[in-house]
């Protein structure tokens, strides 16, 4: 059975599934949040909430979960916190776990990233004016 655009029921139902998933995350980031808790709230075993998830967001469940928290991280960086407070705010044991996540996940350690975010607002505005 279709529904809408080439859509299975399957396919929707998996979309549901994972979106439940994925808001639970958004409002727990800060706490430890295991496969078997996520697999809990849609009724699936953790492997099968792997894959069904793989299949939807193209990423794992924990990838997914670690994405959540940095991307918390750089709008807590934004606002002024410390590293530490960050860490402690989304759920690390501290700053250079935070960090070590935080350049697994974008290539730069969370400290770089907010000494050069820093220094792109502080360098002076340059007239191009000719």
């Amino acid at each position: 059975m279709e529904s809408g655009k080439g859509r299975t029921r399957a396919s929707v139902e998996a979309e549901e599934c994972v979106a439940i998933v994925c808001a639970y995350v958004r409002r727990n980031y800060s706490r430890a949040i295991s496969n078997e808790t996520l697999a809990s709230l849609i009724d699936v075993s953790p492997s099968y909430l792997i894959r069904l998830f793989k299949h939807v967001r193209r990423m794992s469940p924990q990838a997914y979960v670690r994405r959540v928290r940095m991307t918390a991280a750089i709008r807590l960086s934004r606002a002024g916190y410390s590293q530490r407070q960050i860490a402690a705010l989304i759920g690390f044991s501290n700053k250079s776990h935070l960090s070590r996540s935080f350049r697994r996940t974008f290539g730069v350690p969370l400290g770089a990233y907010i000494r050069a975010r820093s220094r792109v607002r502080s360098e002076p505005a340059q007239d191009v004016s000719a």
